[in-house]
């Protein structure tokens, strides 16, 4: 009854101008943001996020923020039609048009990079060794500068990155190259592999990190044995191998320890003298 009454129709309808008035500021502000967007990607949203699909997500959440409004301003079915609504809509499926087609337009981006990698080749991007040395020769002849790193493919853990983050807006022509989304698959093992492998590489590096250049001679026996015993890691053994933990890195984390002790054992003797030697002095 009240909906007949033209002072109330009339209010209802100004109303509803307003209110897509205000929608209508709402998708400039997203255009707005949209251009500053892709005229400066590293915004706080990507960071910590793969490159493509980062932006990707940071564009979704633009998109999803619109789409709502638009659904609840939908709802309202006791909205007459009027010039308003008509600019909305247009503007709205514009924006959303832009906005989908840039998310696309992305993911073809990461697969022609990922088409660089050869896709149908990736496994073999596990098949070195799970160790790597920055410079050559044993231990005792590095620098402190000469650790000992993990030899995981750096470019394979960007893509399980984005394999993660591309299935979770997968749609509208975006569906991840079975390769990829079939090595990915493997990332949680992977993952504890390389944890296991970095223990052997932590353990390593802080001996080379305790002993000076001149001290090392010291330990030339203990630190030649320590080089065979994490000498397969570099060679023989892959990412591809069973019993990697089993069969290598707690053999390497055990010999580890034992020349970790007698370092420690040998620094803490080497202070006891420099002291004894300091008080003798002084007398």
């Amino acid at each position: 009854l009240l909906s007949k009454r033209e002072r109330i129709k009339a209010f209802v309808e100004k109303k509803g101008e307003h209110l897509y008035n205000v929608f209508l500021q709402e998708i400039n502000n997203i255009q707005r943001e949209f251009q500053h967007f892709r005229r400066q990607p590293m915004l706080p949203i990507v960071q910590g996020h793969p490159n493509y699909a980062g932006m990707a997500l940071a564009v979704k959440g633009l998109m999803l923020r619109v789409q709502r409004q638009m659904e609840d301003l939908n709802s309202l079915c006791y909205l007459e039609p009027c010039r308003e609504q008509e600019n909305t809509r247009d503007q709205y499926n514009n924006l959303h048009g832009v906005l989908e087609g840039f998310v696309r337009q992305t993911f073809g981006e990461w697969v022609t990079e990922l088409k660089a990698m050869d896709d149908q080749n990736l496994a073999k991007r596990l098949q070195v060794g799970l160790l790597t040395k920055p410079e050559d020769g044993t231990l005792m002849q590095r620098t402190k500068q000469g650790l000992l790193e993990s030899n995981f493919d750096k470019e394979l853990l960007k893509m399980f990155q984005e394999v993660y983050y591309w299935e979770k807006i997968q749609g509208s022509g975006i569906v991840v190259p079975y390769a990829a989304h079939d090595l990915a698959s493997q990332r949680d093992t992977l993952r504890i592999l390389r944890e296991h492998v970095l223990r052997v590489v932590r353990d390593y590096n802080q001996i080379v990190i305790a002993l000076q250049p001149e001290e090392r001679k010291l330990f030339t026996h203990h630190l030649r044995n320590l080089d065979k015993t994490i000498g397969p890691g570099l060679s023989r053994y892959n990412w591809n191998n069973p019993g990697i933990k089993e069969y290598f890195v707690r053999e390497s984390c055990r010999e580890c320890a034992k020349v970790y002790d007698w370092v420690k054992q040998f620094k803490k003797n080497n202070a006891e003298i420099v002291q004894v030697c300091k008080q003798i002095s002084e007398m």
